[in-house]
């Protein structure tokens, strides 16, 4: 790998962009960013912040990157350790097409007060904006609100409207209805949180996030090729369920072409994230508050679901009976007679974007060896940065094969 100045950045690389110019390593340009090039094809994303050495070297963005193996910098790239430490270096992966946008847009969303649109005002839709509404004032401006349903919207925008502060004119976002033309165009956020045919309490079904992937996927796939065709920028939330599996779809929709082939010219996968942990992270705390302190979660909202007891001093049988216990916790409000959708609504979603929009640390699913799967992470620049952490061998291989049982899934389903 060399260094070059590139277009007013310096530019870590393997093969010189057509026009760079050699420096030596130690020198950089101007630009505080510092840009990792590379080719990685479209299953990589394709652009992350570097933060952990080893990943400038060799950059890589999949689960087995969770694990920090404590390398340190190697000699030729000691002059990078600041950069390292400030979350200046961004790698980017110029098998996609226009990477070069990169240079001047590095993460999404750029910009605050965020402009957000909400697709879907079901139970968690509504629960989700009314969150944000009280939440989000010093972080969102407006929230743009869809509903197939014409009665659905006319109903939040009448209710949001009359939720102020009394005296304190403490700013609010503005909530207003769009048209199916305003989706995906003049935003920063869209959350996707529409669904079709949740099981209802008492309702006898099989395979419950089965049943939801295969009635929910046709319609993210219709408003993910709405998002290629408006050349949407921002980012995509998945909030409907299965989570992990429905980001998956959104992004690889968004990127075939009218003949159905791959063309990488729809949304790239920093652009979509998948908020689900959140809410399986609460539930742990609530059975076993001691989780809180030095808990993770990882993995999938529901099913697939990997918790570490405390990442401190991990157990793994510990681990793996209050992952078992959480992942069905959902079951107890069913048997009561009522959906459980406040948590899933607030914890995963309005509070997880909340937390990302301020850059501090939260849960969500991003992509990692060509599929969306769950970890802690703060966002740098409107990337994603995950957290490494020495994480004990068991739970290693807990998460080595949680996603290799994803990437089978997905498989699995091809062509459906």
């Amino acid at each position: 790998m060399k260094a070059y100045l590139y277009k007013g950045y310096t530019v870590l690389a393997d093969q010189a962009p057509e026009g760079a110019e050699e420096i030596a390593f130690g020198k950089t340009a101007q630009a505080d960013t510092i840009l990792r090039l590379y080719e990685g094809g479209y299953d990589d994303p394709s652009a992350y912040i570097v933060n952990r050495p080893q990943f400038i070297e060799e950059p890589h963005f999949g689960i087995r990157g969770l694990m920090d193996d404590g390398q340190g910098l190697t000699e030729p790239y000691t002059p990078f350790r600041d950069a390292l430490t400030e979350h200046r270096i961004i790698a980017v992966n110029t098998s996609w097409a226009g990477w070069e946008y990169r240079l001047h847009h590095p993460g999404v969303p750029a910009r605050l007060p965020a402009r957000v649109q909400i697709i879907g005002l079901g139970d968690v839709g509504h629960t989700c904006l009314m969150a944000l509404k009280l939440l989000g004032g010093d972080l969102i401006g407006d929230i743009g609100i869809y509903d197939v349903q014409e009665a659905a919207m006319e109903r939040w925008a009448f209710e949001m409207e009359q939720c102020v502060w009394p005296f304190s004119g403490e700013p609010m976002p503005r909530v207003h209805r769009l048209e199916k033309e305003d989706l995906f165009r003049h935003t920063d956020i869209v959350i996707f949180a529409a669904t079709r045919g949740i099981a209802q309490p008492g309702e006898e079904v099989d395979d419950v996030r089965r049943e939801q992937y295969l009635k929910n996927a046709p319609m993210v796939a219709e408003y993910a090729s709405l998002a290629r065709d408006r050349d949407y920028a921002g980012m995509f939330i998945m909030l409907s369920d299965p989570v992990e599996r429905l980001a998956q779809v959104a992004w690889r929709q968004s990127n075939l072409n009218e003949a159905g082939v791959f063309d990488g010219q729809g949304l790239r996968p920093e652009q979509v994230e998948g908020y689900g942990l959140g809410v399986m992270h609460a539930r742990a705390g609530s059975v076993m508050p001691a989780y809180i302190k030095h808990g993770r979660a990882y993995g999938r909202h529901g099913e697939g679901l990997i918790l570490a007891n405390d990442i401190t001093a991990y157990d793994d049988r510990v681990s793996q009976d209050l992952s078992r216990r959480v992942a069905t916790l959902n079951m107890e409000l069913r048997r009561i007679g009522y959906k459980p959708f406040v948590g899933p609504a607030v914890s995963s979603g309005a509070l997880s974007l909340l937390s990302r929009l301020r850059g501090e640390r939260h849960y969500s699913a991003v992509f990692m060896d060509g599929v969306y799967y769950g970890a802690p992470l703060r966002t740098r620049n409107g990337l994603p940065a995950l957290e490494y952490l020495h994480l004990d061998k068991q739970l290693c291989d807990r998460l080595i094969d949680g996603v290799a049982q994803l990437q089978a899934e997905i498989k699995a389903d091809e062509g459906l």
